[in-house]
């Protein structure tokens, strides 16, 4: 799949396990050629396929949509709750749609479409490529997915987690080496674990939920032939 800074996921060996959504968690900095830190902002961005942001809008913002625009061969949506302690602004295109959540107490319909403010949007069905504007640079890029019978898969460039790497070996597999890592009981709940694969360009981990044995996510990460990001 294409990401929103224009690489390109690929996984092998598990596609046909692969059949629920793919999200994206972005993260950008504006303010990049200011030179000091302090004049840099963080903003987040998140993708999925059409379709997503009526959810979020209707159970998790427990709201209604406030304004409708025409930018850039799709369109920009405005949502908030009926007491306006949050908002969320959108672009949704014909295949995917990037939303943020505008966690402001009365946000303005401007406030909410200058999150989106340098950003340009490009469509496929392979994915939503974001293009930033002067004075922005990518952050970080994550990729999660649901995978049935087993948990969250999520995907993130192995240089971003290099200090959370086991000092042990781990148990070598096609598509790298993998470890089972204990969570604290005040994370997921008592009890749970997840499996971590880690490959030459992506660190892939397994995220068991509580109705699943570790197994199968063990199951599915021997399973990937490689994983490949560029």
């Amino acid at each position: 799949m294409v990401l929103p800074d224009g690489s390109v996921l690929r996984v092998d060996g598990v596609d046909q396990r692969l059949t629920e959504p793919w999200f994206v968690s972005a993260r950008f900095t504006v303010g990049v050629l200011a030179g000091a830190t302090s004049n840099r902002e963080t903003r987040g961005l998140m993708v999925a396929p059409v379709g997503v942001t009526d959810h979020n809008v209707r159970v998790l913002l427990d709201g209604d949509y406030v304004g409708e625009y025409t930018r850039q061969g799709g369109t920009v949506l405005v949502a908030a709750r009926a007491d306006r302690t949050q908002s969320l602004v959108a672009w949704q295109g014909r295949w995917h749609e990037a939303w943020s959540w505008v966690n402001v107490e009365g946000a303005s319909q401007a406030q909410c479409l200058a999150l989106l403010d340098g950003l340009t949007f490009s469509d496929s069905p392979r994915g939503l490529r974001v293009g930033l504007g002067r004075g922005m640079a990518w952050e970080r890029i994550d990729v999660l997915k649901n995978v049935p019978g087993v948990g969250e898969l999520r995907f993130e460039r192995p240089e971003l987690r290099v200090d959370d790497i086991p000092r042990w070996a781990g148990a070598r597999v096609r598509g790298g080496e993998a470890w089972r890592q204990s969570l604290p009981d005040d994370v997921m709940g008592a009890g749970l674990s997840r499996i971590v694969l880690v490959g030459p360009q992506a660190w892939v981990t397994v995220l068991n939920t509580a109705q699943v044995a570790d197994d199968a996510g063990l199951e599915l990460v021997s399973a990937i032939e490689a994983v490949s990001w560029a």
